[in-house]
C-alpha cells in the first residue's frame, strides 16, 4: 500500500509541475529539497535518539545498533544483508531506502519520457515489468533477505495510475468513480491485510498475492482522487468515511508513526516485562507520542519551509 500510494504521488507531483510549466521543464533542484525537507528531519531525529541509546548502552548492543544506523542513515537498509549486517531496531527503514532509491532514478525517467511523447511506451514498459515481477515471484518467490526484489511492483502499480490518469483521465475516471468500485476495493484490501498470515499463508502473498493488495490500493486511490472536486454531500460513501477527522489526522502523522512505532515496539518487547494487551497498549500509546511531537517540533517546521520551494501545480481532475 505504502509503494502504491508513492509511486503514485510521486509520479502525479512530477506530470502536474509539468503540465503546469507549459514548456515541459522540471525542477530536480527544488524537487529534491522538497523532498529531502518531508523525509529527512524526522528520519535522522529517530536515528540520532538512537545512536544516543546506543552509545549509553552495553558494548555489545552498541557494536550491533551502530552499523545498522550508518546503513539506515545512509539509505541503504535495504541492502545491509549483503555486508551481513542485521538492522535489528531499525529494520523497517529498508523501505525508506527502497523510496529514496526510486526518488532518485523515477524522476528523471518520466521526465525525460514525457519531453520525448514517450508515456505510452514507458506504460506499456510498466505494465510488463508488472507481468514480470509477477511472474518471477509465482514461478521462483522471492528471497525474505532479498528486500530489493520484493516490491518493484507495487511502485509500478501506483506510477501506472498517476500515468494513465495523465493519459487518459475521462476514461480512468468513468472506469473508478462510481462508489461499487470504492467499496468493492476497499473491501478487498481489508480482507487481504487480515488475511496475511492468519487466514492465508504468508508464502501466498509472497508468490503473488501482494500484487492483489497492490491493484486493490490503486483502484481505490483512483476511486478517491476521481472525484477531488466533488462537495462534501456529493462525495461517495468512501470517501465520506475516510475523510473523518480521526482518520486524516492519523494519516497527517503517519510518517512519524511508521519511523517511530519499529524501534518502540522492540524496545517494549526486549527491555520490558509487558506482555500480551498491556505490551500492545504501552507500544501503541508511545508510537502515537513519539509520532504526534515529531509532527509538531519536527515535521511541520520543515514543511513550512518546504513550501517555499512548491511548484505552482495545475490539478488534474477526472
Amino acid at each position: 500500500m505504502f509503494f502504491v500510494l508513492s509511486g503514485f504521488l510521486i509520479s502525479t507531483i512530477v506530470l502536474e509541475e509539468l503540465r503546469a510549466s507549459r514548456t515541459d521543464d522540471f525542477s530536480f533542484r527544488n524537487f529534491y529539497i522538497r523532498r529531502m525537507l518531508r523525509l529527512f528531519p524526522a528520519l535522522y531525529t529517530m536515528l540520532a535518539v538512537l545512536a544516543v541509546y546506543a552509545l549509553v548502552a552495553p558494548v555489545g548492543f552498541r557494536a550491533e545498533m551502530l552499523p545498522a544506523l550508518e546503513f539506515s542513515a545512509l539509505y541503504l537498509g535495504n541492502v545491509a544483508w549483503l555486508w551481513g549486517v542485521p538492522l535489528s531496531w531499525v529494520g523497517h527503514t529498508w523501505s525508506l531506502a527502497l523510496e529514496e532509491q526510486f526518488y532518485l532514478v523515477w524522476p528523471a525517467v518520466l521526465v525525460v519520457c514525457v519531453r520525448r511523447r514517450r508515456l505510452v511506451r514507458l506504460i506499456g514498459l510498466l505494465a510488463l515489468g508488472v507481468v514480470g515481477a509477477l511472474g518471477y515471484r509465482v514461478v521462483r518467490g522471492v528471497d525474505p533477505d532479498g528486500l530489493l526484489l520484493q516490491r518493484p511492483d507495487a511502485l509500478m502499480v501506483g506510477c501506472l495510475l498517476a500515468l494513465v490518469r495523465w493519459k487518459w483521465p475521462d476514461a480512468l475516471g468513468t472506469l473508478v468513480r462510481p462508489v461499487q468500485v470504492g467499496a468493492v476495493s476497499l473491501a478487498a484490501l481489508l480482507l487481504l491485510v487480515a488475511a496475511d498470515a492468519r487466514w492465508l499463508n504468508e508464502g501466498t502473498y509472497v508468490h503473488g498475492l501482494f500484487l492483489g493488495v497492490s491493484v486493490a490500493t490503486a483502484f481505490l486511490i483512483g476511486h478517491l482522487v476521481s472525484q477531488p472536486s466533488v462537495p462534501a454531500e456529493r462525495a461517495s460513501m468512501i470517501s465520506r468515511i475516510l475523510s473523518v477527522r480521526p482518520f486524516t489526522q492519523i494519516g497527517r502523522i503517519s510518517y512519524g508513526l511508521y519511523l517511530w512505532h519499529y524501534p518502540i515496539f522492540v524496545y517494549v518487547d526486549l527491555r520490558t516485562s509487558l506482555t500480551g494487551v498491556a505490551a500492545g497498549f504501552v507500544k501503541v500509546v508511545l508510537a502515537f507520542v513519539f509520532a504526534v511531537t515529531s509532527w509538531f517540533l519536527i515535521e511541520r517546521p520543515a514543511l513550512r519551509l518546504k513550501r517555499r520551494f512548491a511548484a505552482p501545480l495545475v490539478p488534474l481532475v477526472t
